[in-house]
């Protein structure tokens, strides 16, 4: 916004004293700087549409992706590659559709932002810090194809979701993204301790899911 203001500001200037000058030099000289200005604003705002557009792009492959491998293909495993791709772009288009409209109506994009990362915040972070310090083997380093977390699928599912909604309930007021935090820690871990025993279903496994070795 400051990019293009600033640009628009500078152009009526130039426009101005080009419509001023009286010296055929001048005003050839005003015409030239005056061209180039506009050029170069134009050129800067479709710099500034091509990177936005890029982030947009990636942004609805990945949630377009996410949908067909964790929600379709579990349940239809024996859907063909070819139909797979045609879903994620079918995908691609009604997430896309479903983000507009909630850019067209939201009161500002900077509140659609906020409230797209409290909600993902609130479900996030608890489960990345939890499942890096709630260790089965306390003092084990990281390695490759071994698990070491006490969280459990289910565990992390569910305070993922409960974070995200307990961030949005309007009654908790400027205190929401903190219970969420919260919530979804509580969630997070007693979920998990129920859960250690309870295999998961074959059909909820991800391809890329390396079992637990000792």
């Amino acid at each position: 916004a400051l990019v293009g203001a600033a640009g628009a500001l500078y152009c009526v200037v130039l426009g101005v004293k080009f419509a001023k000058a009286e010296e055929p030099q001048d005003r050839e000289k005003a015409k030239g700087s005056l061209k180039n200005a506009i050029i170069g604003f134009v050129l800067i705002f479709v710099l500034i549409l091509a990177a936005g557009m890029s982030s947009a792009d990636s942004c609805l492959n990945s949630a377009a992706i996410l949908v067909v491998n964790d929600v379709i293909r579990p349940f239809r495993p024996e859907r063909p590659d070819k139909q797979l791709i045609r879903d994620a772009k079918i995908w691609t288009v009604v997430i896309g559709v479903i983000s507009s409209v909630c850019a067209i109506y939201a009161s500002s994009i900077i509140s659609l932002f906020s409230r797209a990362y409290a909600m993902a915040g609130s479900g996030l972070v608890p489960l990345l810090v939890i499942g890096l310090l709630w260790k089965e083997r306390k003092g084990e380093p990281v390695k490759m194809k071994r698990q070491n977390s006490k969280v459990t699928p289910w565990g992390a599912r569910c305070g993922i979701v409960v974070g995200a909604v307990f961030s949005q309930i309007p009654a908790f007021g400027s205190n929401a993204t903190i219970i969420g935090l919260l919530a979804s820690s509580v969630v997070i871990i007693v979920v998990s301790l129920l859960t250690k025993n309870i295999p998961l279903p074959e059909k909820l496994v991800s391809p890329g899911f390396v079992e637990p070795t000792e």
